[in-house]
């Protein structure tokens, strides 16, 4: 679940839960020339997470 806000000592406890690998953020790295196909993926609501173009591989 996101937030719109939060304090500096949210995101602080935020942090730590990733270094610990209690939390992790739900991605899929996608190449830059699948751009077209993610953002169609996206309008479909095919995503959990996020998409993330990578670049330079």
């Amino acid at each position: 679940m996101g937030s719109l806000g939060g304090t500096v000592e949210d995101i602080e406890e935020v942090y730590d839960l990733f270094v610990k690998r209690e939390i992790e953020p739900a991605y899929t790295e996608i190449g830059f020339e699948e751009i077209g196909a993610g953002l169609e993926r996206l309008r479909r609501n095919e995503v959990t997470g996020r998409l993330v173009a990578r670049f330079g591989r």
